[in-house]
């Protein structure tokens, strides 16, 4: 009988159990259904990117020249737009934003971003925080639609925008960048919100500044918006960069290079400070320029046009990408060639008469006649005294012979001078650590005849003497930049090494691109000098190449550059000036050097391009004056900016 109660018992508990669950299902689903239905709707659970803040750019002194500023971007969740409110929320959207961009434009890019439905596709970066706080309140009109905090990058100004060709900017990734760097850099996680560098440093070393983004687990509502962080993640600051430049010594430079130019009533302008023995850049300032901080905001259509279409280029960075014949200056190579082929010793010495007269060997009637750029001429001149008073004869006869005088004599020719013009870094990139840079153009006898007919070259015309007496004083088909020309320079003083140039000094912190990140900051890229090449002059020769660049800085009537004149500096250099390769008839003027001449310390090159006038009346005493600045020295010269404007005569005696 116990047994009997014992098991009516337990029916009854297991029908009791059933009969409860059974009750509390029914409620789940039936009562509280449409509850739980709208809680799922409204309540999910996200993934969502955080997005690193950059890396800091600083100059060599620890000078910050860029920051990260706090900022909102307008995203849209494509997943939270619903198709039938799509259009109006579109409009309404691009209404707030006045039309920028249009509805059209933000349905493109809703649509170009479905294949990642979950993800915050970029509407328009860097919107005001009222704009910003306007869309969060509209929350319930515009599901999708989201304003998240962002930064935006700021960078250090001057009235000349000297730091913008060098510093860059960035810009909204763009599908193609997204692509290949989630595929190059995975460990960083890049994001289609990103800002990634376009130009300069900023594009230069961007994994190093991007840093690592992170990961939240974030509760969004029904229109993608978040609702609350369930878990927080971590993200790693970009790596902080350190560059050569001097920050103030950059500013100086603009302003005196600035100065001479409305002077001068030009615009454009290159200077250079290169140190002689890193090949560290001290200073590199390119005029016109740009404000960097346009872009960083978010440019308009017309303030882009209007770059774009300004006859100086502000855009171009002439230091790394302007070609440019070198003129007289490219005379240091030919030099150069003529000790080391043995065409030229200090015993050797040419009559400059102030032309040659060349007559074809099958129409002595047919004659050209080849100028120097005294007329009278220069008299008798060995290799120094060539350098020094930049004899385009002696110059020319060494590079090409002068059949009148006597035709066997020994002459460096087209081939060999092209060869030691590119030992001494012309003809390609230097490669600096700079995106952008132009490689110019070494012609050569070799070159030159195997040449399609075109442009550069007529029907049946080979490589003749002209040519050789052309390339041998920096014309012809000749072209180099000004970073090149500063090398150049360098090279000489530091006594025959060519260096690579650098901007970077170092890199700091712990993200290793590729890699991920360390445990604790530490220098991840130190500053390593770069040898190209060593000996490429002998020291002999190299010697009598110093001495001539010294005494071109002697005065009036012997040096030519008699501008740069300066016991307290004590400069070596050589002007140059170059019939301009666009035709427009305005000579290039040069000036390229280096100080003190005893213990070389920095390089320098100036180039004023369509000066209208010779090297020796503007870019030389611009020259001197951002040496003396440099060396932080009392003016020589008060009136020196009104002394280049009385100088601008295309016709004044002077010199190459």
């Amino acid at each position: 009988m116990r047994k009997k109660t014992k098991f009516l018992f337990l029916r009854i508990s297991v029908i009791l159990a059933f009969t409860v669950l059974a009750g509390r299902l029914w409620y789940v689903q039936v009562v509280m259904g449409s509850y739980y239905k709208q809680q799922a709707d409204t309540s999910k659970i996200r993934l969502e990117p955080v997005q690193a803040l950059r890396g800091i750019i600083y100059d060599q002194k620890g000078r910050q020249l860029v920051w990260n500023t706090p900022s909102w971007n307008v995203e849209i969740v494509p997943h939270g737009i619903p198709y039938a409110r799509a259009t109006s929320i579109y409009e309404q959207l691009a209404a707030l934003l006045h039309n920028q961009p249009t509805a059209a434009e933000i349905a493109r890019t809703v649509a170009a971003n479905r294949w990642r439905d979950y993800a915050p596709a970029l509407i328009k970066p860097n919107v005001s925080a009222d704009v910003a706080m306007v869309i969060k309140q509209l929350h319930a009109s515009l599901p999708g639609v989201r304003a998240d905090p962002s930064s935006v990058r700021g960078y250090r100004w001057d009235p000349q925008d000297s730091l913008a060709h060098l510093l860059g900017y960035t810009v909204s990734i763009g599908p193609h960048t997204y692509a290949a760097d989630r595929r190059l850099y995975p460990v960083e996680q890049f994001l289609n919100s990103d800002q990634v560098g376009s130009t300069g440093i900023e594009a230069q070393v961007d994994p190093y500044l991007h840093g690592i983004n992170g990961t939240d687990q974030v509760e969004v509502d029904a229109g993608e918006r978040p609702v609350r962080v369930l878990k927080k993640g971590t993200s790693i600051p970009g790596d902080n960069v350190y560059l050569t430049i001097d920050w103030k010594t950059q500013k100086q430079v603009a302003q005196d290079l600035s100065a001479a130019l409305a002077q001068l009533h030009l615009r454009k302008g290159v200077a250079i400070l290169e140190d002689v023995h890193t090949g560290k850049i001290i200073s590199m300032v390119s005029l016109p320029s740009y404000n960097n901080d346009w872009f960083s905001n978010g440019i308009s259509t017309k303030r882009y046009a209007s770059l774009l279409q300004d006859p100086a280029h502000p855009l171009n960075d002439l230091a790394i990408s302007g070609q440019y014949p070198p003129g007289s200056t490219f005379k240091v190579i030919t030099a150069a060639a003529a000790l080391g082929t043995g065409v030229a010793d200090v015993n050797r010495y040419i009559d400059d008469t102030g032309y040659i007269k060349l007559c074809s060997v099958y129409d002595p009637a047919t004659c050209r006649i080849f100028n120097g750029w005294q007329p009278g001429g220069l008299g008798s001149l060995n290799i120094v005294g060539a350098l020094a008073r930049s004899s385009d004869i002696y110059f020319y006869t060494v590079a090409g012979g002068n059949p009148n005088k006597d035709p066997n004599m020994p002459k460096i020719g087209g081939d060999r001078l092209a060869s030691y013009a590119r030992n001494m870094g012309l003809g390609s990139a230097t490669g600096i650590d700079l995106p952008g840079e132009m490689s110019g153009l070494v012609p050569s006898k070799t070159w030159f005849n195997h040449l399609p007919v075109g442009p550069l070259r007529n029907p049946g015309e080979t490589w003749h003497i002209g040519n050789d007496y052309n390339m041998a004083i920096g014309q012809g088909q000749n072209l180099a930049t000004p970073l090149q020309m500063v090398n150049v320079a360098a090279t000489i003083a530091n006594g025959g090494t060519l260096l690579r140039p650098r901007v970077v000094d170092h890199i700091t912190g712990t993200v290793i691109p590729q890699k991920g990140a360390l445990r604790s900051p530490k220098v991840l890229e130190p500053f390593v000098p770069s040898i190209v090449r060593r000996n490429i002059i002998s020291p002999a020769s190299l010697a009598l190449i110093q001495q001539g660049m010294h005494m071109s800085v002697t005065p009036l009537p012997y040096g030519t550059s008699w501008n740069v004149v300066d016991p307290r500096i004590n400069a070596a250099g050589k002007t140059g000036t170059a019939e301009d390769s666009s035709g427009n008839g305005t000579p290039d003027a040069w000036w390229i050097g280096y100080a003190p001449f005893n213990h070389p310390q920095v390089a320098v090159c100036v180039l004023v391009p369509n000066a209208n006038a010779e090297g020796a009346y503007v870019a030389a005493p611009i020259a001197h004056k951002v040496l003396e600045d440099y060396y932080h020295l009392a003016p020589l010269k008060k009136n020196w900016l009104v002394d280049v404007q009385q100088m601008l005569v295309p016709s004044a005696g002077g010199a190459q």
